[in-house]
């Protein structure tokens, strides 16, 4: 039996036992990329969340970008109230670090087509931890269940194309909303092809 047929052997046998199985990866998983949030209570624009998958291929979120609304009260620029019980390893948002470019959410493992479970997000208004699951429920949303206690609330995401979040990151937010009062905040946010981009606030 030569080696390319005692390797073919291998792997077969190896499938039959369920040892191996694939992983998603940021190439094949449909979640990954970028997403509008909105505030559950009002609906106005709140953040846009870059969604990857990690060498535990588990899935995190990153906040990229926040809004702020001219009409409105000025969001928190820094996380104080949260602290040790929101740190989980190389994960979560210490006391006091800034919102935009942290990773507020993590742990999300992939259960079954689009369902990822077991994940874990930051309500940075309150510093509580809380439970969530992620589903694709078409092309372009995202369905958020935050689990509090006995209660869930799901919250919609949208998502956004690279060259979209990049227009939002220069200013022109016209496919998003027609109210001029909004502007976008962005995090300095390697891409390979806009590398300079720095946090700034959109004129």
């Amino acid at each position: 039996m030569d080696m390319s047929v005692k390797f073919l052997s291998l792997v077969l046998s190896i499938c039959a036992l369920g040892l191996w199985a694939p992983v998603f990866s940021s190439q094949t998983s449909p979640l990954t990329g970028y997403w509008l949030t909105r505030k559950h209570d009002t609906k106005m624009l709140s953040s846009v969340v870059h969604l990857t998958i990690g060498e535990d291929h588990t899935m995190v979120g990153q906040v990229v970008g926040g809004f702020v609304h001219l009409g409105q009260p000025l969001p928190e620029r820094y996380c104080s109230r949260c602290g040790s019980h929101t740190i989980d390893g190389q994960h979560g948002v210490k006391k006091n670090q800034e919102v935009i470019g942290s990773v507020p959410m993590w742990g999300f493992v992939h259960k079954r087509d689009h369902l990822w479970v077991k994940g874990k997000v930051i309500r940075m208004k309150t510093g509580e931890l809380l439970r969530a699951s992620m589903d694709l429920i078409d092309d372009d949303t995202i369905n958020l269940v935050v689990r509090y206690g006995i209660f869930t609330q799901s919250l919609p995401w949208k998502r956004l194309s690279k060259s979209e979040f990049l227009s939002l990151c220069d200013g022109d937010l016209s496919k998003i909303t027609t109210d001029k009062s909004y502007r976008l905040i962005c995090m300095h946010h390697k891409i390979p092809d806009h590398p300079d981009m720095h946090m700034h606030l959109t004129k």
